[in-house]
Order: C-alpha cells, then sequence, then structure tokens
C-alpha cells in the first residue's frame, strides 16, 4: 500500500513541472497562426486531450513559427533551377591563397601557428564546440554516440577521449605559458539532440566530466523542425503532438544564440572557437596550429579537409563555386571532373579537399549569426514518418516515404562569405579523421576501423621515437593516453625524422592485452623491455633508474651534521613522486622527448635537480623541503617575487617553466621548474679572478641591489599572486594582480629542524604590516610563540645560563616598551622604508659569464625575498663584499697585527677584500637612497630588531646584553628621553656571569667552525665525515679533560657544565 501510495505521488509530483495552461486568448492567437498558415489541422483532437497534455501541447506549438515553415518547406522543395542545370558550373578548387597544407607547409611555420595557437588557448581565448549528434542507432546502441566504446583497450569511450584531449592541450598551453596548473581554460560546448541531452549529462556527471571543471563544460540542446507531409501539410506523432527531426547540423548556429552560449563566450573573452564532430575519434581537439592558422589569416571561418582517396570517394569536396567558398557533394560533380588531375602535380586528384566537418569560427563572425541564419538554405530528406491522420485519429506507419524532415548543413554558411574571410588547410587522413559511421563488422568507417586508426596512430608515436614495437598474437598497435600525448604535442615537422611526440619517461600507455605498462622506473623495466627493444629512451630510463637507486632523490645525500644528524637529515626528507617530477620537466621543455640524466644538487632548504633533456636542455627543478618555509605560501611568494621583478626591472633571473604550489597535484610536492641560467657559479670563478675584475663584478652585483631597492610597496610581509591561498583579510593589494601578504621567511615560522615539537606552535602574527610598530610587534609576537612548553625542555642539555621561561617572558615585555621608543625616533622611521632584496645575496647564488666574469648572467634562489624595513638589510653585507679580516696563526681575529708579518700575498687579498667592501659601501649608501639613513646611523640601534623573535634560541645573555648596551648608550644615541630598560646592580652582576659563558661558548664554537671547516649546525660534506667525527671526539676529549682538571682545583667549570657548553652532539 506504502509503495503504491509512494508511486501515486510521484507521477502527481511529475505534474508540477507541466507547464501552464494557456489563456482562451493565448490559445486563440495561436489557433489563428496556424489558420492562417492553413495548418490548423493540428488542432484536430486538442479538445479531447487532458489538461496537461492541452498544455504540453501548446507548448510545443508555441515553438514553431507556421509560416516560416511554410516558407522553408517551400525553398527546398523547390530550389533555384540553375543549380540542376550545370552541376559543376564555376566549380574550382580554393585558390592557394586561401589553403595551407600540413603536409607540405615549411616547418617554420607550422611552428608559428603551433605557438601562435598555445599562446591564444594560454590567454583563455579558445572555446572547443562538440557536435555531439544523436544516438548510437546504427552502431547497435541506444546511448548518445559519444558514450560509445570502440574497443580500446583502455574501454574509454569517444567523451572521454575528446576530453582527456582537453584536458591535455589545457596543460601544454601552461607549460608554453609558463603559467601555473589550472591558468588555462579551454570551455567545451556540447551540441546533443533533444532524447541524448538527459543520457549525456548524466553520463558526464557519472564521470566526473573526465576531469574537467564542471562549470567549463556546457551541455545544449540543437532546435528541431516538424516533419511535413508530401503535401506540405505538418504531421502529428500522435493526438498531442507533432512529429519532429533536428534542424541538423546547421541548426548549430541559431542553436549558440538561444542557448546562450555566445553570450557564455563573450563573457569569457572567447576569441576562437574549434569545432568537430563526435565521430571522429582521431579529432585534435583545440588544435593550436589550426587555431593558430586561422587566427594568422584573420578569417571568419576556416575549415580542415583531408585528401580524397581516390575519385570515386563519396565524399563531399570544399570547393570555389561561382567566386564563393563551398561544399559539393560527391554526386554534384561528374566523372570527368573528379578524375581530373592538378596541373602542379600531375598524381593527385585536382578535387581532392575532402570536407571532414571540423571548422574554426571567429567569435566576431559567430556575434553576427542573428544577421544571417534566416539566410541558410533547408534540405530535404524524405523519410517514412509513422503519423496520425487528422481525420480519423488512426495511427499510420507508411511503407514509402510519406514526408520530408528538414535540416539544415553547417558549411552552408560558407557561401555568405567573401574568399578573404575563408580558410582552409590539410591534414593527414590517417592522424586526424576516422569517422565512425556504421556498425561493427561493416569493414569501412566502423568500429573496428575507429580502433585500428587509434592504435596504428599510437605505434607511429612510439616507433618516431625510436621504438621497436612486438605483437601479441594477432594484436596491433599502442594506444597512448590523450593524457600524455594528442598529436598537437608533437615537435613540429618531427615525426617524420624519428623525434616524435611520445614521451616515454612517466608516459602510461595502453597496449593490446588489454594490459596497462606504465613506463616509470623499477616496477616497469620488465615490461618496458618487451616493448621498448632498441629504444633509445629505455635506455635513458634505466640510467635514470639506476642512478636513482643510487643517489635517492627524496633523501638528503648531500652532507652529515655534527649536531643532531639524524633530526636535520630527516627534516629535509621530501616525500614526492620523481617520475612524476620528470614528466613535468619533460612536458616544460619543447621538443625534449626524455631525461638524459640528472644530478642532485643539495640545497639547505630544497631537493634541487639539474635536468639534462635528450635534446640537451638543462632546466632546474626545485622541491621545498619541510623546513624551508610555510607550506604553499614559500612557493606561491618566490615565483611572484621572480615574476614582478622580471616584469618590472632587468634581472637575470631565469624563467620559470612550470610550477606548483599545491602537493596535491601528481608530484605530490610543491614544485618549481626553471632554466638553468648562464654561466659558471661565481663561487667557482672568484678565486680565478683579478684584482680589477672583482671591483668591477662587485660593483655590477651593487647595482643590481639598486635595481631591487628602487621598487616601492605599501607594507612589509612577503609578494604573492592575488589568487594566493591566503585569507583575503591577509592580502594588501597594491598592483594588478599582486598582493603583500605574511612574510614567509622562516624568521616568522617555526620551521626549523625540531621547532615545530620544540615551540608552542607558529607565531600568530606572519604579517603584513602596514606600519613599522605593527611589524615590531610580530617580531614580539614571534618571540613569545617561540617559548617551548615546559615538557620539551630536556634540562640535562640545556644550557647553564640558558634562562627560565619567566627570564625569556620578562624579557620580551622589556623588548617591546625599548622598541615601542625606538620606533618612535624619525630617524628610525625614515630607515624603515619597505625594501626588496635577495635575502641570500652570495657568490653561490650568482653566475656570472665564464669569458667575462664581471658580467652576470643569472642571480638564483630568491626563497624568503620579502619586503622588510630598509634597516635590516642596510648593515648586511654579501661574501663578495665582506670586509678584509686579519687572522693570526692560530685563527684568531687579529686586527692589529704588524704589517712586516703580512705575507705579500694575503696583502695583495686583504686590498682586494678593502677595494670591493668599499665598492659596496658607495653604491649601498650614496647610490640606494632607502639604505643610506640606516647606514648612516650607529647600527646599535637596530640590533634588536634582528634578536627579539629569537630569544630561546640565542639564549637570555645574548638579547639582555643588547637591552643592556642600548640602556648604557641610550643618551650618545640620541633617542628622547630614558631607555625603558633599567637593570639593577644585582641583575648586571649576574648577567656578567652568564654573559662570560655565553662568549666561552661562542668563542669555543667558533674555534670548531674554523677547525672544522663547518657552519654552527655542525654540516660537513660527506668525504670528510669519518675525518671530521674523528676530529670531533677528540677535540671533545681535550675539553672534558680540561673540564675535569678545572673541576679537581675547584674551578667554576665542571664536567656536567662543560658537556652543556659543548656545542655539538656526535661524540
Amino acid at each position: 500500500m506504502e509503495a503504491a501510495q509512494h508511486l501515486v505521488q510521484k507521477i502527481v509530483g511529475s505534474d508540477k513541472s507541466a507547464p501552464p495552461q494557456p489563456t482562451a486568448e493565448e490559445l486563440q492567437k495561436l489557433r489563428s497562426t496556424y489558420e492562417k498558415a492553413n495548418q490548423d489541422h493540428v488542432f484536430a483532437f486538442y479538445d479531447s486531450l487532458s489538461s496537461s497534455d492541452q498544455a504540453t501541447f501548446y507548448q510545443q506549438l508555441s515553438q514553431f513559427d507556421p509560416a516560416r515553415i511554410n516558407e522553408i518547406t517551400d525553398r527546398a522543395l523547390n530550389p533555384p533551377a540553375a543549380a540542376a542545370d550545370e552541376p559543376h558550373a564555376g566549380v574550382e578548387p580554393l585558390p592557394e591563397s586561401a589553403t595551407a597544407s600540413i603536409l607540405d607547409s615549411a616547418p617554420e611555420d607550422l611552428e608559428k601557428w603551433n605557438n601562435a595557437g598555445l599562446d591564444l588557448i594560454a590567454a583563455n581565448k579558445v572555446a572547443v564546440l562538440l557536435l555531439a549528434g544523436g544516438q548510437g542507432t546504427r552502431l547497435g546502441s541506444s546511448a548518445p554516440k559519444g558514450c560509445y566504446d570502440i574497443g580500446l583497450p583502455s574501454k574509454k569511450s569517444l567523451f572521454q577521449i575528446q576530453g582527456e584531449r582537453i584536458r591535455k592541450i589545457q596543460r601544454l598551453a601552461e607549460k608554453k605559458a609558463g603559467t601555473k596548473a589550472g591558468s588555462v581554460t579551454v570551455p567545451w560546448y556540447v551540441m546533443t539532440s533533444g532524447p541524448t541531452r538527459g543520457p549525456t549529462e548524466k553520463y558526464f556527471q557519472e564521470n566526473g566530466y573526465f576531469g574537467l571543471q564542471k562549470e567549463n563544460v556546457h551541455i545544449f540542446e540543437q532546435g528541431v523542425l516538424p516533419c511535413i507531409s508530401n503535401e506540405g501539410k505538418i504531421l502529428l506523432e500522435s493526438k498531442g503532438r507533432v512529429a519532429v527531426a533536428p534542424n541538423g547540423n546547421g541548426g548549430i548556429y541559431e542553436a549558440l544564440v538561444t542557448s546562450d552560449i555566445t553570450a557564455d563566450m563573450r563573457k569569457r573573452g572567447i576569441e576562437h572557437i574549434h569545432a568537430y564532430c563526435v565521430d571522429n575519434c582521431l579529432a585534435k581537439v583545440a588544435d593550436p596550429v589550426f587555431i593558430g592558422f586561422s587566427a594568422s589569416k584573420n578569417v571568419s571561418i576556416a575549415t580542415k579537409v583531408v585528401r580524397k582517396r581516390n575519385a570515386t570517394e563519396s565524399v563531399g569536396l570544399i570547393v570555389l563555386k561561382n567566386g564563393k567558398p563551398d561544399v559539393v557533394e560527391y554526386s554534384e560533380i561528374d566523372k570527368a571532373t573528379a578524375e581530373a588531375k592538378d596541373p602542379k602535380q600531375p598524381d593527385v586528384l585536382k578535387f581532392r579537399a575532402a570536407n571532414i566537418v571540423n571548422h574554426y569560427y571567429s567569435f566576431s563572425f559567430l556575434e553576427t549569426i542573428p544577421e544571417w541564419s534566416a539566410q541558410l538554405p533547408h534540405h530535404v530528406a524524405r523519410k517514412k514518418i509513422p503519423f496520425v491522420e487528422p481525420s480519423t485519429g488512426e495511427t499510420t506507419k507508411p511503407e514509402k516515404p510519406n514526408g520530408i524532415k528538414l535540416e539544415m548543413f553547417i558549411f552552408d554558411v560558407f557561401p555568405l562569405l567573401s574568399l578573404d574571410k575563408f580558410a582552409c588547410m590539410e591534414v593527414r587522413r590517417e592522424d586526424e579523421f576516422s569517422p565512425l559511421k556504421n556498425a561493427k563488422g561493416t569493414g569501412q568507417d566502423d568500429p573496428d576501423t575507429s580502433r585500428h586508426d587509434v592504435l596504428a596512430q599510437g605505434e607511429r608515436w612510439v616507433r618516431a621515437a625510436g621504438a621497436v614495437v612486438t605483437t601479441e598474437g594477432d594484436k596491433e598497435g599502442v594506444e597512448v593516453s590523450p593524457l600524455v600525448a594528442t598529436g598537437c604535442d608533437c615537435p613540429i615537422g618531427r615525426a617524420d625524422k624519428g623525434q616524435g611526440c611520445f614521451r616515454p619517461p612517466t608516459s602510461k600507455l595502453w597496449y593490446p592485452g588489454n594490459r596497462r605498462l606504465a613506463v616509470e622506473y623499477a616496477p616497469s623495466l620488465a615490461a618496458a623491455r618487451s616493448l621498448f627493444i632498441g629504444h633509445s629512451t629505455l635506455l635513458n630510463i634505466m640510467r635514470l633508474w639506476e642512478q636513482e637507486r643510487h643517489d635517492d632523490p627524496h633523501s638528503y645525500t648531500g652532507g652529515r651534521w655534527l649536531n643532531r644528524d639524524e633530526l636535520e637529515r630527516s627534516s629535509r626528507f621530501v616525500m614526492f613522486d620523481f617520475p612524476a617530477l620528470c614528466e613535468r620537466v619533460i612536458r616544460a621543455c619543447t621538443g625534449a622527448t626524455s631525461v638524459v640524466e640528472y644530478e642532485k644538487r643539495e640545497g639547505g632548504f630544497n631537493r634541487v635537480f639539474l635536468l639534462t633533456m635528450d635534446n640537451w636542455q638543462c632546466v632546474v627543478a626545485r622541491a621545498p623541503t619541510g623546513i624551508a618555509g610555510p607550506p604553499r605560501l614559500t612557493t606561491n611568494s618566490e615565483v611572484t617575487t621572480m615574476s614582478y621583478l622580471q616584469s618590472k626591472i632587468s634581472l637575470p633571473i631565469p624563467r620559470i617553466l612550470d610550477w606548483s604550489d599545491d602537493p596535491s597535484n601528481p608530484t605530490g610536492t610543491e614544485y618549481i621548474i626553471q632554466e638553468h641560467v648562464a654561466g659558471v657559479q661565481l663561487h667557482q670563478e672568484w678565486p680565478k679572478m683579478s684584482m680589477e675584475q672583482h671591483m668591477l663584478c662587485t660593483k655590477s652585483l651593487s647595482l643590481t641591489m639598486k635595481k631591487m631597492a628602487s621598487l616601492d610597496f605599501p607594507a612589509y610581509g612577503s609578494l604573492y599572486f592575488a589568487d594566493a591561498p591566503i585569507d583575503s583579510g591577509l592580502k594588501i593589494p597594491f598592483e594588478r594582480g599582486f598582493v603583500v601578504g605574511p612574510h614567509c621567511s622562516p624568521v616568522f615560522w617555526n620551521r626549523n629542524p625540531g621547532e615545530q615539537e620544540l615551540y608552542r606552535g607558529p607565531s600568530p602574527n606572519c604579517g603584513p604590516w602596514r606600519d613599522l610598530t605593527s611589524y615590531c610587534r610580530g617580531l614580539i609576537d614571534t618571540g613569545f610563540s617561540r617559548l617551548p612548553k615546559e615538557e620539551a625542555i630536556d634540562t640535562r642539555q640545556t644550557l647553564p645560563y640558558q634562562g627560565s621561561i619567566q627570564d625569556h617572558i620578562r624579557l620580551l615585555e622589556s623588548s617591546r616598551e625599548v622598541m615601542q621608543k625606538l620606533v618612535e625616533d624619525t630617524r628610525i622611521q625614515d630607515a624603515a622604508i619597505p625594501t626588496l632584496l635577495h635575502a641570500d645575496f652570495h657568490k653561490r647564488n650568482i653566475y656570472v659569464s665564464a669569458e667575462d666574469p664581471t658580467v652576470i648572467t643569472g642571480l638564483i634562489d630568491l626563497q624568503s625575498t620579502s619586503i622588510e624595513p630598509a634597516f635590516i638589510y642596510a648593515n648586511e653585507t654579501p661574501d663578495f663584499a665582506a670586509p678584509p679580516i686579519i687572522r693570526s696563526e692560530d685563527g684568531a681575529l687579529d686586527h692589529e697585527l704588524d704589517e712586516g708579518v703580512i705575507s705579500k700575498q694575503k696583502g695583495r687579498e686583504l686590498k682586494d677584500a678593502s677595494i670591493c667592501n668599499q665598492t659596496y659601501d658607495v653604491v649601498m649608501t650614496a647610490l640606494i637612497p632607502k639604505l643610506r639613513p640606516a647606514r648612516l646611523l650607529d647600527p646599535t640601534l637596530f640590533r634588536l630588531f634582528h634578536y627579539t623573535h629569537t630569544t630561546w634560541r640565542d639564549s637570555a645573555p645574548a638579547v639582555r646584553q643588547e637591552l643592556i648596551e642600548r640602556s648604557a648608550r641610550w643618551t650618545e644615541l640620541g633617542l628622547e628621553g630614558s631607555c625603558p630598560f633599567s637593570p639593577t646592580e644585582a641583575e648586571l652582576k649576574e648577567h656578567a656571569r652568564d654573559y662570560e659563558d655565553f662568549e666561552a661558548v661562542q668563542a669555543l664554537k667558533l674555534r670548531l667552525k674554523r677547525t672544522f671547516d663547518t657552519n654552527s649546525d655542525g654540516w660537513v660534506p660527506n668525504d670528510e665525515w669519518d675525518a671530521a667525527r674523528v676530529m670531533h671526539r677528540k677535540a671533545y676529549e681535550e675539553w672534558i679533560e680540561t673540564a675535569r682538571e678545572a673541576e679537581v682545583n675547584g674551578e667554576e667549570m665542571t664536567v656536567e657544565k662543560a658537556e652543556k657548553m659543548w656545542p655539538f652532539d656526535a661524540r
């Protein structure tokens, strides 16, 4: 009973979607319209219909203009007589000025069109228009034809193949433009028939729109026209419905307007449209060569053609008819005309341009549809059409044609154009045309031929790459996924030269036997050998596989640490899909098909790879480690900073080829792929350079800083693209497409090894900041965020002078008060202009010409480069301009050594360093207005700004000493009032004792750094690790023995204290 009630409710509920009943006036008006056209017989049964059926019938009849139906029927049944008098009169091939051919065009022309097309696609100015047709009835299927599986090993439908080709072309355009993934959209407009619209929408939904965004796929319906009897009467399908039929593929023009597709194109800024038919399994969707060619000709319509097989092939031809572009059917020309040869090419037909319904439209032309659509002719198709007899109400199923269906052809618009607005491109049939028209087993244009043509194309691509393909039994060919290659990504003009577009290292293939072959690394080598016998790319794969096993791309292998070695290395581990990253690199390199070799170059914060492609192009791929900075923000900011600088000033920054700040991409990590800069690393070249070259190089680099400092910004923080994944409240717009957002440097984020476990969490105040007061507040807030959790403190390892958490809280509060007073000083305000400079401006990040090292060829690693108060940069000196340093024999600094004991060589080195330092100082102080105020002031004024956010790391004495010095020199420094920090005598005495220990540790660490040639973290290259550990153990034992003797003698130093003061734990 409940089920029955549910069914009744469902049926009743469906009435809610029924059209409303017409008023008496509306009904009478419509009747009158049909009466005047002598078609009022359609109302013969109207009064006997139910109310809902009447409303539905009224709605259908309202869609038609019966007078217009009579007019187009008459024109279709009575075409102009001249067309029949002499079928081939005035027919000539299109002139060469309107044509081009893939078969014989110059490679540079094809490359030019391809690049132009990709540029238009990348600019989001290209759309795809699919004529999806009706049901696959001839194929034995009632589903939409696009749902049909032609029998590929992957079982992909026509819709899926074409959807994946759109995804691929979007990626190709992004690669060409150097834009991020998802920045390019090619809208897909799919025209269905009435019966197939619903099933098509459902199929797309169930298949996730084949990886495309739902909002970029528009499914709409072509129009219909009434079926007409031989006597010119509208036929009834039933008592309450007119018999209708689709109005042909030429109905697409009116449908584009009535379905608001042109309106959507206008809103998106579409300028170029590629239209094709669903049943062509080889269609190059959004073909950039075709789009570039058509756009370059500035035409309204262009069409692709294939060469006619022979004179008797039943195919329409693109011709010039009576001075206009047109299509003539094979039946419209006589045998002599069909067999005529081209005078310039005796081996080919004169009339050979076979129409494949693959067209280009300019949007400006489609916007004029309302002006000319009524001029298109309608064609007659005589059919057996079941109908209801108006006089009796009986249904008749005729045995012979009793009526006509009216349809328009998409090419009937061609003659409306002047020849200069029409173009034609000949393409290879085997590459671009394999129609699906007939049932399986017919041997022509059927599923078997479609399948064969797709697999044969894939095999050609693989063979063109140098492979030998072996078959399995009666299987043939290779299926290459459209996500790997579509033909649009094949290097122009290279397929016939053994340099095809197939890209094996990480490409996914299907091959006969319905087994998937993933040509990647270790798991696939055995399978790869069976397919790629003698394939040079396979050798590259195997070489890379062996290299990957030896040189793990995920782990840090560049060195070891004397302190927290396991933590340091594990913090730099990056889990990602290295083959997928290689594939991204291949796609980013025009003309490359594989990676020949790679070199892993470790960085402190990034996994860096120098990859050499099979075309010998070198590129750099970088993936940030977890300690590089905040996820997504660090990569986005670096790319933004590089892009912004390149758009504003002339700097030798490498061009970015591809990037992603979203680790959910197929590689599993954020990454940047960029050009490898020309030249040699300055660090390597510096020792070989003369004193004059050093000076000139320093001058060039200093002037580079001047360029960067010339840029103005409204706030402190980091640069991001406007669509960066940041809360809108943390974005300060300043130029179109760019914003200032949170500071992405590790300064404000607890990302260093062990920090996330030690501290309470990230700083709550990472910017951006519009003024210096807010910036200082961010420093203090970050300092508070870096006070450890009580339970995380290991008192056994804590330095005796470290200070308690309460000590640090008091120091931070005092620092806040002092900084508030400092920022009130106008001199400090003048020295705090927001400034962007290279955050790591040192010789390892600078490249110079090998021929002339004074010429700067590249600046790399702008990671964490941010907008700071100018005084943050003012007194930083890069290593190429470091002041001269004199050391005594034991390595200690000694600025008072007698010049007589300095060797001539050392004297030259000191003079050299002095000149470079002075050169840098002159440029920084005299030529960079933003830095001048800070460089002319006492550096003591600014030191506190460098330390307040790291009090726990540096220990309490370090920060307290800064506060004490500031307090003692307050008046001397020209500061108003009194210093808020005023320690007592007892506090000063206690501090003196702690500070002595602090300095002792710093001196010890400095000596160890020099002894082991390491940094403050104790990093040592792999080839020196064993020796360094032995030396370290010996030095540690001597240190402990000295402490033991001191403890025995009753001195303050004890073994326990010495253990805590020793800076490294590799004991």
